[in-house]
C-alpha cells in the first residue's frame, strides 16, 4: 500500500514538473539567448579614469554608500536580507540601487518564501521611503538590478514620497525583455510616476549626472539583470543583484540548484556560471568588492554602514576628514580555488 501511495505521489510530482517545464519553456528560451559581453579591467579602469580626467577631481565621484535593510528571512537559499543601496555624491544627491519591499509586501514575500524555501518568518524593517522620512527627496536616481517583486514593490511609495520625482534608469534589456516574473516589476515603474530613461546600447552604460557609476547587462537570472558598477573612495564595487544569493557561491562556483534554476525561476544555468567565475577574479582583486543582494554579511564585512537617519545630507560640505571612511574588503573571508 504505501510503495503505492509513494508511486502515486512520485508520479503526480513528475507530472507537475513536466507541466511546469512545458510552460516555462518560453521563459528559458528566451534568457538562454542573453548573453552579453563582459569588460575586462582595463575597460572598466579607463572609465573611472575618464571621470577624475573630465572632472578634474575625485569630489565628483561618491563620496559615501550605506545600505538600507527592509526585512530579513532565515531559509535553505541561506539568510536573506532585502536591502537598497544608496551613494551619495559631494552635493548630496544619491542614487537608489534597489527598491526593497515595504511590511505588508514583505510579509506575503515571506510566506511564498516558507512554501518554496522552507523559510522562517520574515522580520520586517519597514519601507525605504518610511525609514528616510524627508530625506527620500535626495534621492535623484534609482536604478535596479533585475525587476523582481523583492526589488521592485518599493518604488511607487518612494515615488510618491518624493517632492520632486527622481529618474529611474534602466539598460534597453531591462526596459524591453520581459517573462512571467519580471512584467510585474515593469509594470510597477510604468507606473510609480518617476520619469524612465533607457540607457544606451555600449557594453559600459554609464548613467548621465551620476559619474563614477554605470551600468552593465547581465543576464543569467533574469533576462533585465544588470550589474551597476560604482567607485567610492579607493574602492570598486559591484552590485549584481541575485546572480547568486550568497558571495559564498560566487567564490565555490555554486549553482541554486536544479529545481529553483528550471521550475521556480527560468534561469540561464550556462550564463551564471560565467558570472561567477568572472566576478570572482573581480572580487579576489585588491580594492574591488563585489555584492549580492541578498548578502548583507558581506555588506558588513566590506565596511559598508547601515543608513540612517544621523547620515550626513550633504557630505560635500563637511570637512574631508571628517567624511566617513570606507574600510578595505579582506580578501581572506572566502576560499581562493
Amino acid at each position: 500500500m504505501l510503495k503505492k501511495i509513494s508511486l502515486v505521489v512520485s508520479g503526480v510530482f513528475c507530472l507537475l514538473a513536466l507541466i511546469a517545464t512545458i510552460l516555462l519553456f518560453p521563459a528559458h528560451w528566451q534568457i538562454n539567448k542573453i548573453n552579453s559581453e563582459l569588460p575586462n579591467m582595463a575597460q572598466i579602469n579607463h572609465v573611472f579614469e575618464r571621470v577624475d580626467s573630465m572632472t578634474k577631481t575625485r569630489e565628483k565621484l561618491p563620496v559615501d554608500i550605506r545600505y538600507i535593510n527592509t526585512a530579513f528571512q532565515e531559509s535553505s537559499m541561506g539568510a536573506l536580507s532585502f536591502i537598497g543601496v544608496l551613494l551619495t555624491w559631494g552635493d548630496g544627491k544619491t542614487f537608489l540601487i534597489d527598491a526593497g519591499m515595504g511590511n505588508e509586501v514583505a510579509e506575503a514575500f515571506g510566506d511564498t518564501m516558507k512554501l518554496i524555501a522552507s523559510a522562517g518568518p520574515i522580520t520586517t524593517y519597514g519601507a525605504i521611503e518610511k525609514q528616510m522620512g524627508s530625506k527620500i527627496n535626495s534621492i535623484k536616481g534609482i536604478g535596479f538590478t533585475h525587476l523582481h517583486s523583492d526589488h521592485t514593490s518599493g518604488i511607487k511609495a518612494i515615488c510618491d514620497g518624493m517632492t520632486q520625482a527622481a529618474t529611474i534608469y534602466q539598460t534597453l534589456t531591462q526596459a524591453t525583455e520581459h517573462n512571467l516574473h519580471t512584467k510585474a516589476g515593469q509594470d510597477r515603474i510604468a507606473k510609480s510616476g518617476c520619469p524612465k530613461i533607457n540607457l544606451g546600447k555600449g557594453l559600459i552604460k554609464p548613467i548621465e549626472g551620476f559619474p563614477g557609476i554605470f551600468a552593465l547587462s547581465a543576464g543569467g537570472h533574469t533576462p533585465g539583470s544588470t550589474i551597476f558598477v560604482a567607485k567610492v573612495a579607493d574602492m570598486t564595487y559591484y552590485f549584481a543583484g541575485d546572480l547568486t544569493n550568497r558571495m559564498e557561491d560566487i567564490h565555490i562556483n555554486r549553482d541554486k540548484g536544479w529545481f529553483y534554476s528550471n521550475l521556480i525561476v527560468p534561469e540561464n544555468g550556462v550564463r551564471l556560471e560565467q558570472l561567477r567565475v568572472w566576478l570572482k577574479d573581480i572580487d579576489n582583486r585588491k580594492n574591488n568588492a563585489v555584492l549580492v543582494a541578498h548578502d548583507l554579511g558581506a555588506y558588513e564585512q566590506t565596511g559598508i554602514k547601515p543608513w540612517s537617519n544621523d547620515t550626513p545630507q550633504f557630505l560635500g560640505d563637511l570637512p574631508q576628514h571628517s567624511r566617513p571612511k570606507l574600510a578595505k574588503i579582506p580578501k581572506t573571508h572566502y576560499p581562493v580555488n
